[in-house]
């Protein structure tokens, strides 16, 4: 799904939350809500994919951006953007990287472990092997 929306970012006043964002109104996200599973795929303008959760703010909902999109794309606040929206119903709500996933599949420990932590954890964990700039 196609949408046009803004990039706008949190105050202090509005929100303990302090991030850049795009508003996504109600009749989208609602789309992509499954339970619990909020996570979508998105591709901004074309060029950047990010893999987030939908999160509920004052009547509507958001995607976090961070500053190294907004320059990378140099997008001002209250710019519109199109933005193009799909579920995310990989396993776990982001690319794993193959390096970690050998390494899983050869440590059994490792991947119980892995395995009982929270969606979360697991994508934080996956966050930081992606980080990583040599194998």
């Amino acid at each position: 799904m196609i949408i046009k929306t803004t990039l706008e970012k949190f105050t202090k006043e509005a929100s303990k939350v302090y991030g850049l964002h795009f508003p996504i109104p109600n009749s989208v996200a609602e789309r992509f809500i499954n339970k619990d599973n909020k996570r979508v795929k998105c591709s901004i303008a074309g060029e950047v994919i990010i893999r987030s959760g939908l999160m509920p703010f004052e009547g509507y909902w958001y995607i976090l951006c961070n500053q190294s999109i907004q320059k990378q794309l140099n997008i001002a606040l209250g710019q519109i953007i199109e933005l193009e929206i799909e579920k995310d119903d990989s396993e776990y709500g982001m690319d794993m990287p193959e390096e970690l996933r050998v390494m899983l599949d050869q440590e059994t420990e490792a991947l119980v472990f892995f395995e009982l932590l929270t969606p979360g954890k697991q994508r934080n964990l996956i966050y930081l092997v992606l980080q990583v700039k040599n194998t």
